[in-house]
């Protein structure tokens, strides 16, 4: 992914991998070392040691849009590089994942194509493939939806890669609660667990309690809320504002990591 020789693809592509090799677009193979990883957007940075590397184009704001026509690029089955084309379905969390949105497609992906990229009509980087969407069909059997795929968004990766590269891991800070929201529309974000000694127990909130704003900043998207906390350094304080039955309560905590 740059030309200095560092690589994106995703975590669970090389979790208990003992040797990794990658082969270049030019022939070469070459052995790559693991700089970091990140289990919660599923990537992972490696590095290998050559010269003249072409890494993919990219632009500093890639603007994926809904109806935009994409080309899913992946090595299925070992069969060598191989596109697929879909479009843009929808950029949301569909409820996978509360810290950041992915890209949905309908662009085919088989075992293989995680970690490839996700690219534009004109062949610009917008995303890296990460998996379709599964079902249960069963107690022992999960089946593959065709036409629901996801990735994760460019300048997501991006800021994941380049912690990743800078410190060797991606801090988040967490403060140790789980919220849910009725709706798009529904203001304020419901308490539903404390986990016992971290932030939010110490701080005084309480499941039940709905969570208004955080920092001054409208809690009226939970993903938004939860990515702010996620943002903010750990060990530094952090304001609630939430309603408790009738009242209306400011909470001051000290913000952990996730």
């Amino acid at each position: 992914m740059t030309s200095s020789g560092y690589i994106l693809t995703c975590y669970h592509v090389i979790a208990n991998a003992k040797l990794i090799v990658v082969g270049l677009q030019d022939g070469r193979f070459e052995e790559a070392q693991i700089l970091g990883y990140d289990p919660i957007t599923d990537l992972a940075v490696l590095s290998v040691s050559a010269e003249n590397l072409h890494p993919i184009p990219q632009l500093d704001n890639p603007n994926a849009l809904v109806g935009d026509v994409v080309l899913a690029l992946g090595n299925p089955y070992n069969l060598g590089q191989t596109v697929t084309q879909g479009i843009v379905s929808r950029i949301s969390n569909n409820g996978l994942n509360h810290y950041f949105d992915y890209i949905q497609t309908d662009a085919v992906l088989n075992e293989g194509n995680s970690g490839g990229a996700l690219v534009d009509s004109e062949g610009f980087l917008i995303g890296i493939n990460n998996a379709n969407f599964k079902t249960r069909v069963s107690r022992s059997r999960v089946e593959s939806v065709d036409g629901v795929s996801f990735a994760v968004p460019y300048t997501l990766a991006k800021k994941v890669m380049t912690e990743i590269i800078a410190t060797g891991k991606v801090t988040r800070g967490a403060l140790g609660f789980g919220g849910a929201q009725d709706g798009p529309s529904s203001v304020g974000i419901t308490v539903t667990s404390i986990d016992q000694g971290r932030p939010a127990d110490i701080g005084g909130l309480q499941v039940g309690d709905v969570i208004l704003s955080v920092d001054d900043i409208p809690a009226n998207n939970i993903r938004k809320t939860l990515e702010y906390i996620s943002n903010t350094q750990p060990g530094k304080e952090i304001q609630l504002e939430i309603r408790r039955d009738e009242q209306r309560l400011k909470l001051k905590m000290i913000v952990d990591e996730l």
